[in-house]
């Protein structure tokens, strides 16, 4: 998904054109406003490990 949301971003920015663009997470979804001024930035996130309970 990230992946999805920097080429958005990106083609959005060079076209010089404003829109939401939507951001999938793990907390849900968010409409993040680009403009061909928005900074973003991105990092490398390494896999998290999850708890485990065993029964």
């Amino acid at each position: 998904m990230s992946e999805i949301f920097i080429k958005r971003v990106r083609e959005t920015a060079e076209a010089g054109r404003s829109e939401l663009v939507p951001l999938l997470h793990e907390g849900g979804l968010d409409l993040l406003l680009v403009t061909p001024t928005t900074i973003v930035t991105t990092h490398a996130v390494g896999g998290r490990e999850h708890a485990t309970s065993a029964a």
